[in-house]
C-alpha cells in the first residue's frame, strides 16, 4: 500500500523547537495518548484499503494502523488540530502532549492542564495514566534531600550548565557565531553571552560541522574561508 500512497507534505515536529518554546517555564506536564495511533479513526472511504487476511479470516482497520507511510503525518496533524487555540502553553510531538506554564502558581498550571484534558474529553480522546507525571502535583508531596543528595544535585546542575552541554536559547539576547576550518573539516558554534554567577560566560546553543569530501580536501584556502562563512549562516539560520 505504501508504494501507491501519495505522501502528505506536512512539516514534522522538531524536538529542538518544542524545547525552545518551553524556555522560561516553571511547571511542566507530559501526556501520551493511550494506544497512540489507534485513537484516530480511518476515513470511511479508505477502510477497504487496509484489508488483510489471516488464518481466522479477513479483517479491516477502523483506526489508523502503524506502518502506513502517512500514519505519522496524520496523527501529528490530528493532534495539532485537536489542540488548536491552546498553543500558548502546550505543544505536541505526534501523540505526545506537553503542557508548560511560566507562572509559579500551581493552580494556574492545573488550570492549563484542565483545559487540555477538557478538550480531549470533549473529543473522546484518552491519555495513558501511567505516563502522566501529575501525581506529585496532585498530592502536594514534600521532597526532602539528604546532604549527600544535595551535593550530587549541585554537581549535576554544574555539569549541565557547563560547556559543551547546549543551553536553551534566550530569544531576547544576541546570538554570536564562531567558525573554524582546517585541512580536513569545518565546524562552528552558535552561542550567547549569559550571566553565570558574577561572570558573563559563553553558552553554546547549537553546533555545526562536517568533513571535507573528495575535491573539497584540495580546495584553496580562500574558497574554504568562503565556505566557512556559508556554514556559519546555516548554524545561525536555526534560530532565524
Amino acid at each position: 500500500m505504501n508504494n501507491h500512497t501519495v505522501r502528505r507534505t506536512l512539516p514534522m515536529p522538531r524536538k529542538d523547537v518544542i524545547f525552545e518554546q518551553m524556555q522560561g517555564a516553571y511547571w511542566y506536564n507530559c501526556m501520551d495518548f493511550l494506544s497512540g495511533y489507534y485513537q484516530f479513526r480511518m476515513r470511511d472511504s479508505d477502510i477497504k484499503y487496509t484489508a488483510f487476511q489471516t488464518a481466522d479470516g479477513s479483517f479491516e482497520y477502523l483506526v489508523v494502523p502503524m506502518g502506513l507511510s502517512n500514519a505519522p503525518a496524520t496523527v501529528n496533524d490530528g493532534t495539532r488540530k485537536l489542540l488548536k487555540n491552546l498553543t500558548d502553553f502546550r505543544n505536541s510531538y505526534f501523540d505526545d502532549i506537553y503542557i508548560f506554564t511560566q507562572s509559579r502558581d500551581l493552580n494556574a498550571h492545573l488550570t492549563a492542564v484542565g483545559r487540555v484534558l477538557s478538550r480531549l474529553k470533549a473529543n473522546q480522546f484518552y491519555v495513558k495514566l501511567s505516563k502522566c507525571n501529575t501525581d506529585n502535583a496532585k498530592r502536594k508531596m514534600k521532597l526532602h534531600l539528604t546532604p549527600e543528595q544535595v551535593q550530587h544535585f549541585e554537581q549535576l546542575k554544574h555539569r549541565i550548565s557547563a560547556t559543551p552541554i547546549l543551553a536553551v536559547a534566550n530569544l531576547t539576547k544576541s546570538f554570536y557565531v564562531r567558525m573554524d576550518t582546517m585541512a580536513y573539516a569545518i565546524g562552528g558554534v552558535l552561542y550567547q553571552m549569559v550571566e553565570h554567577g558574577s561572570k558573563v560566560v559563553e553558552r553554546p546553543v547549537a553546533f555545526n560541522g562536517s568533513k571535507y569530501k573528495g575535491a573539497e580536501k584540495t580546495t584553496r584556502p580562500m574558497k574554504k574561508s568562503y565556505r566557512q562563512s556559508c556554514s556559519g549562516s546555516s548554524v545561525e539560520g536555526v534560530f532565524a
